[in-house]
């Protein structure tokens, strides 16, 4: 009977958790890894999601903590192989970004790779998913004010960014 509910589920919101993985990510593996580890998560954890509650929300807050657990253990992983800044600086140099001709595009691109999870997380969800600032309150599990105040200073560190 579970199984049968998560494939409906995986058909019905496999596609739009693939964008958000994508958006959050930014690299096609990890965001294949972090949408194959969200639904093992959801499959593990099933039977605490309250039915009465749209099944969306809490499969894309699994997802974003989920995202933001593995960033924390890689920088913390990262953080420990570093001997020197040195070593740090060249490793971030290697970060790459796709090739375009837009340069708008990249300074956008680097400017969100730059930004903190709760950040991409909130812009992500706005103008990458569609959700209203209650629906994003709701999936993060924060009160509305405080969607409103992280989407406006994302904004913000983004034209500083740009503009720098």
């Amino acid at each position: 009977m579970v199984s049968s509910t998560i494939d409906r589920y995986v058909q019905e919101y496999g596609r739009p958790l693939s964008r958000l993985c994508l958006s959050l990510c930014r690299n096609p593996a990890d965001a294949e890894d972090l949408y194959q580890d969200t639904w093992m998560k959801v499959i593990r954890y099933y039977e605490r999601y309250e039915t009465d509650k749209p099944f969306d929300k809490w499969l894309y807050a699994l997802c974003i903590n989920t995202y933001k657990n593995s960033r924390k253990a890689f920088w913390c992983r990262m953080q420990l192989s570093f001997h020197t800044n040195e070593d740090k600086d060249t490793f971030l140099a290697c970060v790459s970004i796709p090739e375009t001709d837009n340069d708008i595009y990249i300074d956008l691109l680097a400017a969100l790779r730059r930004m903190p999870v709760k950040y991409k997380a909130v812009l992500s969800l706005k103008y990458f998913m569609g959700y209203g600032d209650d629906e994003i309150a709701t999936i993060l599990q924060i009160p509305s004010g405080t969607v409103k105040s992280r989407l406006h200073r994302a904004k913000e560190q983004l034209l500083k960014q740009i503009n720098a």
